[in-house]
């Protein structure tokens, strides 16, 4: 079930700085990294830097690759989280964390449930190299076939909640008529009842 974030502020500068991507949040638990996860990582790093200036979808913040991606008219960011993909491997697990954002026309954000890729016998520096590839070919949703299943999930969540919004605005319009009517209706209530007194003294010096 995909999760309400709240509203997220969108700059419009793109950030793109490849090495934040391997920065571990403040205070966290730091792991230690192999010299062979190390160098898969640093693949990983290049691999951004080489697709820097033609491919302006792919953004970075700490921790983590941000994928800017359109599908039926949304907008849906894919999120490769690199630190959450460094903490598997690190205990063994074969797998990398993606998910999808999205969000209604009013901007607010939901987010599916993590998506576990299975990395195979790849590195995990390497195997996240490989998505950031796939995406910049265009067959990353294609390639990896969990995908396809949160940003379903994802827009399903965004199209409900849009719905909501357009009954609500709908409502609120419906409600500001009404409240146009009843102000006229007491104007001009209050126009006969002026006239009325006047009406009256020119009926009496008839």
């Amino acid at each position: 079930m995909a999760r309400r974030l709240g509203n997220r502020r969108d700059g419009a500068d793109r950030q793109f700085n490849p090495k934040e991507t391997l920065t571990f949040p403040k205070g966290s638990y730091v792991p230690t990294i192999n010299e062979s996860m190390a160098r898969s990582l640093d693949r990983c790093v290049e691999t951004l830097s080489s697709i820097e200036d033609t491919d302006t979808r792919i953004s970075t913040q700490p921790g983590r690759v941000e994928f800017a991606d359109e599908y039926q008219d949304y907008r849906v960011i894919w999120i490769l989280n690199v630190i959450d993909s460094i903490y598997m491997a690190t205990n063994s697990d074969p797998h990398v964390s993606i998910r999808a954002i999205a969000a209604t026309p009013s901007g607010q954000y939901y987010t599916s449930k993590m998506a576990c890729v299975f990395t195979g016998h790849l590195p995990v520096g390497d195997y996240l190299a490989n998505v950031v590839l796939m995406f910049h070919n265009n067959v990353m949703v294609d390639q990896i076939n969990t995908l396809d299943g949160i940003r379903k999930e994802v827009l399903y969540s965004v199209r409900k909640a849009e719905h909501a919004e357009n009954k609500e605005a709908e409502g609120e319009a419906r409600r500001q008529e009404q409240l146009q009517f009843e102000l006229r209706e007491r104007e001009r209530r209050a126009e006969q009842a002026a006239e009325a007194p006047a009406a009256a003294g020119e009926a009496a010096g008839a």
